[in-house]
């Protein structure tokens, strides 16, 4: 009875602690297929290490290392030639990684702007959840509102 019970924990121990987050990783300014819609090539799931080109962990300041807790989706779009960064076409780099982020917007997406760029970015947090359109179903639905308030002027 106690080589069963052992055992079961054992399994357990194994079972919980192989559950590292899996993220599309990939870039389209230098890989196929991890451009904008959901065609991105399921190749590119892979779990989340430092060494994949995902952003560096280090700690917090209570010397606790920090772990991968998101995937994200990262469009940035370059308006023009600044600060040695070369314009891009209109629909912008998109980078898909592992990430960690410690404040209100987890879950969502967000957008920086800044002297002739920006950047939107969704977060989310389960398995290969950066592959999907996510930024454009957000964008769609914001339309919405605007769509409903033209047709009732058009309607008046």
């Amino acid at each position: 009875m106690k080589l069963i019970i052992y055992l079961s924990l054992v399994l357990a121990i194994f079972v919980v602690g192989g559950s590292t987050l899996r993220c599309y990783i990939c870039s389209s300014q230098s890989q196929k297929n991890c451009g904008h819609g959901t065609d991105v090539d399921s190749g590119y799931v892979k779990e989340c290490k430092e060494e994949d080109g995902n952003p560096p962990l280090g700690t917090f300041p209570n010397g606790t290392k920090r772990e991968y807790t998101l995937c994200r989706k990262m469009v940035t779009k370059v308006d023009f030639d600044v600060n040695g960064n070369k314009a891009t076409d209109s629909a912008g780099i998109i980078k898909r990684a592992c990430g960690y982020d410690d404040d209100k917007y987890v879950g969502e997406c967000y957008y920086r702007g800044g002297l002739g760029g920006r950047i939107d970015v969704c977060t989310c947090t389960k398995d290969s959840c950066n592959g999907s359109n996510k930024l454009g179903n957000v964008l769609a639905l914001s339309l919405v509102p605007i769509v409903l308030v033209l047709a009732q002027v058009l309607r008046s």
